[in-house]
C-alpha cells in the first residue's frame, strides 16, 4: 500500500477475501472480495497520500496449505499536512494458492492513534 501499487497490493489477497477493519468502539467495516477491498483502499488516506506501515512481532503458524499470522504494525499517514500515527494489529488467515501465499481473511484492529504536529509532505530539498 505504501508503494501505491494496486496490482501488487491486490495479489496479497485471494479473490474471495474477507477483510474486517475494526476502527473504533463497536465500529467495523466488512469488505467481501479483493475488488471491494481495493476500491475501499483507493478512497482512503493511505492510498492517496504518503504513508509508511512498519510491521513487527509477527507470529506465523503453518498447517499444511493454511496458516494463521498475527502481526503488529505502526502506520504513519500524512493527511492535510499532519501525520496520523496508529498502532495496529493484523490477524490473518492465509492459504497457499497457485499464486503463492495469499490472505483469505484479515482482521485489522486499530489499537491506539495520535496526530503529530504539522509536517511537510516530503523531505525538504528532495523532489
Amino acid at each position: 500500500i505504501d508503494a501505491k501499487d494496486r496490482e501488487r497490493m491486490g495479489s496479497c489477497f485471494t479473490e474471495d477475501t474477507l477483510v474486517v477493519y475494526h476502527t473504533g468502539e463497536a465500529h467495523e467495516v466488512r469488505l467481501a472480495g479483493r475488488a471491494a477491498l481495493l476500491a475501499y483502499l483507493e478512497k482512503g488516506t493511505a492510498w492517496n497520500g504518503p504513508s509508511t506501515h512498519a510491521l513487527s512481532n509477527s507470529v506465523v503458524l503453518v498447517d499444511g496449505d493454511t496458516a494463521t499470522v498475527g502481526s503488529f504494525a505502526i502506520a504513519h499517514l500524512v493527511v492535510a499536512g499532519k501525520v496520523h500515527v496508529r498502532g495496529l494489529r493484523y490477524d490473518d488467515q492465509v492459504v497457499r494458492t497457485g499464486a503463492g501465499w495469499q490472505i483469505r481473511r484479515r482482521d485489522h484492529r486499530a489499537i491506539w492513534q495520535y496526530d503529530a504536529a504539522e509536517v511537510p509532505s516530503r523531505v525538504p530539498g528532495r523532489s
